[in-house]
């Protein structure tokens, strides 16, 4: 995994990709509500083909994600894990409160000794923001692409239908 500072770009880099692909599977070519049953099937044989490889990239899109949201989890749990015992240190020896000091200047100090844990957790969570938004726009695709096949399977019904009403 990358460092908290490339998170962002590695997620961005890596769903770029998949959403290069993502678009041309899911606006492949698409017959002419009039064209020949011949043409509509091989448009469903080509969507079906293209709907595989979406689900495939979904998946991986979806295992990213995951992966993501685990690794910023574990950096925000353990900045909160090292900002307690910055702070359980400073009262064990003695340098906890200072005179004149109020509670927001001295977790102000602890979060200024703690500020590049805090920076990494943020970069991982913002890469997972990255992430969800991008697996939202590959489902969408997937589920975009389904529905341009079922409106392939309902013409090529219509031209069955159509041919048994001509007997």
């Amino acid at each position: 995994m990358p460092t908290g500072a490339d998170a962002v770009a590695v997620a961005a880099q890596t769903y770029s990709a998949w959403l290069g692909e993502v678009e041309q599977l899911r606006f492949a070519q698409v017959p002419e509500p009039d064209s020949s049953p011949e043409v509509i099937r091989e448009a469903l044989l080509l969507s079906r083909a293209n709907l595989d490889r979406l689900e495939s990239i979904y998946s991986l899109s979806m295992a990213q994600r995951g992966a993501f949201e685990r690794k910023a989890q574990e950096m925000e749990d353990a900045a909160d894990d090292a900002w307690a015992e910055i702070a359980a240190k400073a009262v064990q020896t003695g340098h906890g409160a200072r005179d004149y000091e109020g509670s927001k200047e001295r977790y102000a100090r602890f979060d200024m000794l703690n500020i590049d844990r805090r920076r990494d957790a943020r970069q991982w969570r913002q890469a997972a923001k990255v992430a969800g938004e991008a697996d939202a726009r590959i489902r969408l695709a997937y589920y975009g692409l389904q529905n341009v096949m079922q409106s392939l399977r309902d013409a090529l019904r219509s031209f069955t239908l159509e041919s048994s009403l001509d007997r």
